[in-house]
């Protein structure tokens, strides 16, 4: 991570296999990292320890994501979108097959509540 202040980087944490996706996530009540990677893993991230505050195992590897608080999508290699609720903590929403014949590439979350 860049410190723009500072003019610094600053390892935050790390995966077994290539990262595909980081978004920054700012709720009411917590701001973490989530990282998504090939190590089939979702992590999220308290940017001041080097170990992961949330650990989530997926089936497959993480190609995609996409965060519009308060949910995140997930897309993975066996053409799989997880949807997590990030309030009060991530949990598990929604698991949907993609009707596209290809594995997923590109996510966006453009659901509105209001």
């Amino acid at each position: 991570m860049w410190d723009l202040g500072s003019n610094t980087f600053a390892q935050v944490g790390v995966h077994d296999a290539p990262v595909k996706t980081a978004h920054f996530i700012t709720a009411p009540n917590y701001s973490c990292l989530m990282t998504g990677s090939w190590d089939k893993r979702l992590r999220f991230w308290d940017t001041r320890q080097p170990q992961p505050i949330l650990n989530l195992d997926l089936p497959e590897r993480i190609y995609c994501a996409d965060v519009h608080y308060p949910l995140a999508l997930v897309g993975t290699a066996g053409r799989q979108i997880f949807v997590y609720n990030l309030e009060n903590g991530p949990t598990q929403f929604n698991q949907l097959e993609s009707p596209l014949k290809f594995q997923v590439s590109v996510s966006r979350n453009l659901l509105s509540f209001k």
